[in-house]
């Protein structure tokens, strides 16, 4: 039984190479936040599945911090999203602090946003070199956002591969999410 209102555009093939490429992000990922954090931090690839942007957009947890980036040579916009707890624990932990939860209900301030933007820069630089074996790319991070409801990337019904990363910092645990 085929669904046509839910077209599949990628082939299992194509599924497993980004699975591929993204373990190999997710190591550098934990690399590089392992050395930044100074904690125990673990990250891995749970699953890459395809879906309409729509339903990312819906399931994108409220106060998740996103990153909006590009990466020529591939067309069209990309989002990396970390889960409200990461991202915290990481302000948290960058600015000399133990590494705890602490949501917010007001928005982000300038210090939060710079310290996000250099976190978001450096984990392009691991998205790029885990691209590499595949295809050069120069990502590009183009904004900031906190409220996926803003982000008009697609239209609704387009089909949209999301990669699951799940994060441990600390005792923390949450995701990492990547839209393309």
């Amino acid at each position: 039984v085929y669904d046509f209102k839910k077209a599949l555009r990628f082939s299992q093939d194509q599924i497993r190479t980004l699975s591929r490429i993204h373990e190999n992000f997710a190591r550098l990922l934990t690399s590089y936040f392992s050395a930044q954090l100074r904690t125990y931090v673990q990250i891995h690839v749970d699953a890459v599945e395809q879906l309409s942007y729509h339903e990312y957009i819906r399931n994108v947890r409220k106060k998740s911090i996103l990153g909006v980036f590009e990466a020529m040579p591939l067309q069209g916009s990309m989002v990396m999203d970390f889960s409200p707890n990461v991202a915290y624990v990481m302000f948290d932990r960058l600015l000399g602090g133990q590494g705890t939860v602490l949501e917010k209900d007001n928005e982000l301030t300038e210090i939060e946003i710079s310290v996000i933007e250099r976190v978001f820069s450096k984990s392009l630089e691991s998205f790029q070199e885990a691209w590499s074996s595949v295809l050069k790319l120069t990502p590009e991070l183009k904004e900031i956002e906190v409220n996926p409801q803003f982000l008009t990337m697609s239209p609704p019904n387009e089909t949209v591969i999301l990669v699951k990363l799940s994060a441990r910092i600390g005792e923390v645990e949450g995701f990492v999410n990547i839209c393309l």
